[in-house]
């Protein structure tokens, strides 16, 4: 079957000393009450593969070793934050979902990069 993968939408932004990179598709994204879930650890919202969480768990470790365990998004925005950035979702309606992360940037007129 030719089929070509979704639309991903990349921009890059930059004003008052931030840079935005936001990242969107259009794809079924999260509802509210899981937006609000994704940035807790271990509360994953994937599908449930499996009743037993055992079964998901040894899965995962064989498959992918992080998948499906709420560690990705949590993970993420703790290292923006630790950074002076942050990481959030956001639902653009009919026009999609996306992940904006965000960092400030600071300059130092005195710095001079060495050969």
């Amino acid at each position: 079957k030719d089929s070509l993968p979704p639309e991903v939408v990349v921009k890059i932004l930059y004003e008052n000393n931030t840079l935005a990179i936001r990242v969107i598709d259009n794809g079924t994204g999260l509802n509210n009450e899981k937006s609000e879930k994704a940035f807790r650890f271990a509360d994953s919202t994937s599908q449930k593969r499996w009743n037993r969480l055992e079964e998901q768990q040894s899965y995962a470790a064989v498959r992918q070793p992080l998948g499906s365990l709420g560690v990705g998004l949590p993970l993420s925005r703790l290292m923006m934050r630790v950074f002076g950035g942050d990481l959030g979702l956001t639902n653009n309606g009919d026009s999609g979902q996306g992940c904006t992360a965000t960092l400030k940037v600071s300059y130092d007129d005195k710095f001079q990069a060495e050969n």
